[in-house]
């Protein structure tokens, strides 16, 4: 369990330890200008790595915003309709561990657990295959 902006850079970055694909439920509510700077710093570090992402997030601007620069930052975006997908928290989820932040109380945790991530992956790839993923904006 980690608290503040400290704790969420821990969380964030724990993913560059492994060398395999991340897969994220993303959250567009990440308000603050810190928090901000934190994500972009956390991508500039995985692109240099290597390590591929994919996303799962609402409709908004924010995440429209994002998938524009998938290319670039070595991630493919989906976006489900925010009747279907909204979420105010991330989940990050990668080698046998998960993580859960949220960017307006500034907290999050880390699990590391084979059987939580691989359901979590599962769930995720139900959700990535689904036919209610918006192609077209």
């Amino acid at each position: 369990y980690y608290e503040g902006l400290e704790g969420m850079r821990y969380i964030i970055n724990d993913p560059l330890s492994f060398k395999g694909e991340v897969l994220f439920f993303e959250t567009p509510h990440i308000v603050a200008l810190d928090q901000q700077k934190l994500l972009k710093e956390y991508i500039r570090k995985r692109v240099a790595l290597g390590i591929r992402a994919r996303v799962i997030g609402e409709w908004s601007p924010e995440i429209i915003s994002m998938r524009s620069r998938d290319k670039d930052e070595m991630r493919e975006t989906r976006i489900l309709p925010q009747d279907i997908f909204n979420s105010d928290v991330e989940i990050g989820i990668y080698g046998n561990r998960i993580y859960i932040v949220d960017f307006k109380d500034e907290f999050g945790f880390i699990v590391e657990d084979s059987n939580i991530s691989s359901v979590l992956k599962k769930l995720f790839e139900i959700v990535w295959a689904s036919g209610k993923i918006i192609e077209k904006i």
